[in-house]
């Protein structure tokens, strides 16, 4: 269901979004990326439906996720697609049925919004119809669906007791059916199936009753199973294999309509089920059972004879859950984040760019926070259970391979206190876990094998004392820092007391390498604002995580400050969003504000964004009649920088009526060029003039979204978010983010840059070096979060960016 603007706050970007590739050389702060919740592939919450196309491809609807998943006919995951968000792509958790077309096309009945649904094989939207009703195309309880082989799709209605058929577009053909026991009647129509006749089997599960109609609605004949069928699909010979959910059974119908073969139970074993939802065959002719309750996809023999599954519990939702904890950064770079979501706690894993690797179900225990040790061990502090904290040890599986505290509470070595407070903790280099306890008034010392090894600190909230503590850290000179109260409490590892400062009154989480202290909440320099749960640092690049609460996203910030190469004459400026509110008639507020240390005046341009998405071909312009209230003289030209200036703007000026909305600003401070770009003059032989830092594809994204506002001559956006221009498509096809090398060349023309040869790029790397690449890790000065990434001794950013990387020369 769309959510009606005034009836759901918009999503709100709280982000410095700049249209330039390259930091300034001051320190500050950038969003380099964000991400959403892991990939729960392979994992189902009540799966409903099931359905097998082209190429023996297994189509799940895993409805308590509210998404369609996809298999290859073995069973491993292919695609996902649908979310419970508002959009096309919207499917809701009250059940799903699916069909798949000859084409490959996937058609799926949705029961919440009481639509048809069309996708593509990729998963991409094509079209949807039907709303709730009793007329022609609409539905009370869309819960079968069906194919013809002329493409005609086939919907049984549950509710309303009818059978409607319509084309592949949409388009309504014929209905009949209504409630009764006649043999055009029906009492609660659930699966539909096209036998080899091309006939339209229907099977209604309160009769009980499986009835034949010619595909212009004719009856044919009718047969009754000794209960209620709900599912059924085609085998040779006329056979039919069917699903009896009541009695845990699959079976086989002889085309007479007599039983032919039955088997299973009620159970969780290989052979049984709980509240089996649909039947399918597969390519193979084997047969495929959707095992709801069991969150599963079972194979059998038409014998009846088990083969295999696959399938298990995922979370109810895709994405994180609404209880982030903790995030941790291990030393590969990969990012760790506690999700403590009542029913479905996992720690869920992504490597350095936000990409989904794995996440870990951790039945009943409900991590808050995550510290990564030196060998890649997981410690996990639980503290939602206040009369029994303590910290699991994992090593790759869901079971932890120690537990330290837990039982009954108490002050004896390795017991935790009932304070109600956080147990927190910091790793050394030797694995050896210091955690606060501050039911006791203390931190307690393990060895990474969970040995008590020590303990120091006293009761109470003045100086040294820890009855407060609520974060732990350890310093880059190896000082032992536990904030509470007021005061940050200094040790040595040894546990003595040094001194206390001020500056305890958030949860201190961890200290980067540059000595920077990072709280769960917020970090002293960062840029972290809008609705933050948590907050952790990668402490070897000193990328900053935060997760943002409203847009449900974990934020990656790279703090920008460079000591190597020409630095550009001005500083980037770093517009924005402060606060967004709906008023009652509609209308949106939306504060802005730039930073620019060296300018006065920007020119500015602020976009929603519809659907709660980022992406280009969803942004609409804040712009021109839109902008109510005189407020269109607050964004373009001339905009006052260290100032938060106010827009008021009607979305039904833009044609918006519902759903999620995010915002982003753009500024611009009249530099020369449309990207910053930092040449360096390496001495190559010949020397050579390079950019120092490479283009990616989220630079070009800003600047599409800039030239697109400011209604660059000679741009086109398509529905799907393809921007063309001369010469040809400038962006990929309904992926906005990826820039072709027409829009490459196109943008690169406009800079005055051409894109550096493969031998120049090589050059560049070697530098003085005649034949080896000349590079370097980063070091505390040669940083700027995760670019750059290698340096060699002149300062060029030479590699870890993969193929989508492009280094520039001036023309």
């Amino acid at each position: 269901m769309k959510i009606p603007l005034p009836l759901g706050l918009c999503a709100m970007l709280f982000a410095a979004v700049s249209v330039f590739a390259q930091p300034a050389p001051q320190d500050n702060w950038t969003l380099d990326f964000s991400f959403p919740g892991a990939s729960t592939n392979g994992r189902f919450n009540r799966p409903g439906n099931v359905a097998v196309g082209p190429g023996g491809r297994i189509v799940v609807a895993d409805s308590g996720n509210s998404r369609i998943q996809v298999f290859d006919a073995t069973g491993a995951f292919l695609l996902r697609f649908g979310s419970s968000a508002v959009g096309n792509s919207q499917l809701g958790d009250r059940g799903l049925a699916v069909a798949v077309a000859a084409d490959g096309k996937i058609v799926v009945a949705d029961r919440s919004s009481k639509q048809i649904k069309i996708f593509n094989a990729d998963g991409s939207f094509v079209r949807a119809f039907g709303s709730e009703g009793t007329g022609t195309g609409q539905f009370g309880e869309p819960s079968g669906v069906a194919i013809t082989a002329t493409g005609r799709i086939v919907v049984s209605d549950a509710l309303y007791c009818r059978i409607q058929v319509f084309e592949g577009d949409g388009t309504f053909v014929r209905m009949w059916g209504s409630g009764g026991t006649l043999d055009v009647q029906f009492r609660h129509p659930m699966g539909v199936m096209i036998d080899v006749d091309g006939n339209i089997v229907v099977a209604d599960d309160v009769l009980p009753r499986l009835s034949v109609f010619t595909v212009d609605g004719v009856f044919v004949r009718k047969w009754v199973p000794a209960s209620g069928v709900i599912a059924l699909a085609p085998l040779t010979g006329g056979r039919i294999v069917a699903l009896d959910q009541g009695r845990h059974l699959v079976v086989i119908f002889g085309p007479d309509g007599v039983v032919e073969r039955t088997w299973g139970s009620e159970g969780s074993g290989g052979g049984q089920f709980l509240q089996p939802g649909d039947i399918a065959v597969a390519s193979d002719g084997n047969i495929l059972v959707c095992d709801t309750r069991n969150n599963r996809i079972q194979f059998y023999t038409e014998n009846g004879i088990y083969l295999h599954q696959f399938g298990e519990l995922g979370g109810p939702s895709d994405g994180f859950g609404d209880s982030i904890r903790g995030i941790e950064a291990d030393a590969d770079g990969r990012i760790y984040v506690t999700d403590s979501t009542s029913g479905f706690p996992t720690i869920q894993i992504f490597s350095s760019n936000g990409a989904p690797i794995d996440q870990m179900y951790l039945q009943d225990d409900k991590p808050a926070t995550v510290k990564i040790g030196p060998t890649g061990r997981i410690y996990a502090a639980d503290t939602f259970d206040a009369d029994a904290g303590g910290i699991r040890v994992y090593e790759g599986s869901v079971v932890p391979s120690r537990t330290i505290g837990f039982g009954t509470p108490g002050s004896g070595n390795g017991q935790f206190g009932s304070s109600g407070a956080y147990v927190t903790t910091a790793i050394d280099a030797n694995g050896d876990i210091y955690a606060t306890d501050p039911g006791n008034g203390r931190v307690q010392v393990f060895g990474a094998d969970g040995a008590f090894l020590r303990k120091f600190g006293a009761p109470g909230s003045g100086p040294g004392q820890l009855s407060q503590a609520n974060g732990i850290a350890l310093t880059p000179d190896g000082r032992v820092v536990v904030s509470g109260g007021a005061n940050l409490n200094y040790f040595t590892k040894a546990g003595v007391f040094i001194e206390a400062t001020s500056g305890g009154g958030q949860r201190l989480h961890t200290i980067g390498p540059d000595g920077i202290y990072y709280y769960f909440s917020t970090s002293i320099s960062s840029p972290v604002t809008g609705s933050p749960s948590c907050a952790g640092v990668n402490v070897r690049t000193g990328a900053l995580y935060s997760y943002d609460v409203t847009s449900r996203r974990v934020q990656v910030w790279r703090r920008g400050f460079r000591t190597l190469g020409t630095q550009p004459a001005a500083l980037v400026p770093m517009p924005g969003i402060r606060a967004v509110a709906q008023r009652p008639n509609g209308y949106i507020d939306i504060d802005y504000s730039v930073n620019d240390g060296d300018s006065a005046t920007v020119t500015t341009a602020l976009a929603a964004f519809r659907g709660g998405s980022v992406y280009i071909r969803d942004m609409v312009p804040l712009a021109g009649a839109s902008l109510v209230e005189g407020t269109a003289a607050k964004v373009g030209a001339g905009i006052a920088t260290g100032a938060v200036h106010r827009v008021t703007w009607n979305p039904a000026g833009s044609g918006l009526s519902s759903g999620d909305l995010v915002f982003e600003v753009f500024a611009w401070d009249a530099r020369p060029k449309l990207l910053d770009m930092d040449f360096i003059t390496l001495p190559t032989t010949p020397a050579l003039t390079i950019s120092r830092i490479p283009f990616t594809h989220a630079d070009f994204r800003a600047a599409w979204a800039w030239l697109l506002l400011q209604a660059e001559p000679g741009l086109t956006r398509a529905s799907d978010g393809e921007i063309a221009g001369p010469g040809g498509a400038f962006t990929v096809s309904g992926v906005e983010t990826r820039t072709t090398a027409a829009g490459r060349s196109w943008l690169f023309a406009k800079l005055g840059v051409r894109e550096a040869t493969a031998a120049e790029v090589t050059a560049a790397r070697k530098a003085t070096a005649a034949n080896t690449p000349n590079q370097y890790p980063r070091s505390a000065t040669q940083r700027m979060g995760d670019r750059p990434r290698v340096v060699n001794e002149w300062g060029f950013d030479s590699d870890g960016y993969g193929t989508d990387a492009w280094w520039v020369v001036p023309l």
